[in-house]
């Protein structure tokens, strides 16, 4: 049998260092427990990337997110990263305040609920069981 894998950290990217913390601190309730540069020769070595990066490390005890401060555009795509929260509507409202619009998708009968963070990073809401 095999072992089962257990996700340890994600990884996105975002414009700007202030998008990042208030989107993943004061919305999503995270630390930020880490900030410092990526060297180039690392995210050569890692990423295939000749440019030093900065990131941040964001962390609840069950939750880390490894946030890389990259500027310019990027192409739609499928990735989204499906985060649980306590209570629906003052989520929502959080992300209101900070100028973030959450949307609803219809599935059939079942309402599912999004939201676009300032660098356009796809978060499903779900509620928490």
């Amino acid at each position: 049998m095999v072992e089962p894998v257990v996700l340890q950290h994600v990884a996105v990217e975002c414009d700007d260092q202030v998008s990042a913390d208030r989107f993943f601190t004061e919305i999503c309730g995270l630390s930020k427990t880490k900030s410092t540069v990526l060297s180039t020769e690392l995210s050569q070595q890692i990423f295939g990337l000749t440019q030093s990066v900065t990131f941040c490390l964001y962390e609840n005890g069950q939750m880390r997110v490894e946030v890389f401060i990259h500027h310019g555009q990027r192409p739609p795509s499928y990735a989204h990263l499906c985060i649980e929260v306590e209570d629906k509507q003052r989520f929502m409202d959080r992300c209101r305040q900070q100028g973030l619009q959450p949307f609803v998708v219809m599935k059939e009968s079942k309402e599912l609920l999004f939201v676009r963070d300032v660098s356009g990073n796809l978060f499903e809401i779900k509620l928490k069981k």
